[in-house]
């Protein structure tokens, strides 16, 4: 069994190696566009996931973002779990760790995307919540006199936290 500050070190590793490298190929792929607003519609990855779906308006509307694309699905609801499935099988072997690292790539390769991004200041306009131009976050929550965060950042992490915990 892993010490707390073991498993600390385990999820930080986790994440940075999975949100930083997934980040910066989107910022490559959407440059200064985002959710994949810059892409041709008419190419599969770019058209809106099972628009018709209630279960995926319900998580649009729990998660307060615009609906996911084709390429979230593949990449957040497939790649990403399977590579983290392998990795709960073989080294963490802890499904509540696995989860918890999951969550928090989502939260942290987003932030990264804004943080990094060289076509555009988007991190400025991220902070800027609602009076910026980031359209595809719509619930903010306020942390300082004119800046803020994602509501979603705060709901993941803290999902993340727990999964942790039960870690």
């Amino acid at each position: 069994m892993w010490s707390f500050n073991e498993k600390l070190i385990i999820y930080a590793v986790h994440v940075a190696c999975i949100a930083l490298p997934l980040a910066i190929f989107e910022i490559i792929i959407e440059k200064d566009k985002g959710w994949g607003s810059g892409w041709d519609i008419r190419r599969w990855y770019a058209k809106i996931f099972a628009p018709e779906s209630s279960l995926m308006r319900s998580i649009q509307n729990a998660l307060h973002i615009n609906p996911p694309l084709n390429y979230h699905v593949l990449v957040f609801g497939f790649l990403v779990p399977v590579l983290l499935a392998l990795d709960g099988i073989f080294i963490t072997k802890s499904v509540f760790m696995t989860l918890s690292i999951l969550f928090g790539v989502l939260v942290f390769e987003d932030f990264l995307w804004f943080a990094l991004n060289w076509n555009f200041h988007s991190l400025r306009e991220l902070l800027h919540g609602p009076r910026g131009s980031i359209s595809w976050h719509h619930a903010w929550i306020r942390i300082g006199s004119t800046a803020y965060i994602p509501a979603s950042y705060f709901s993941g992490l803290a999902i993340s936290l727990l999964f942790f915990l039960l870690s």
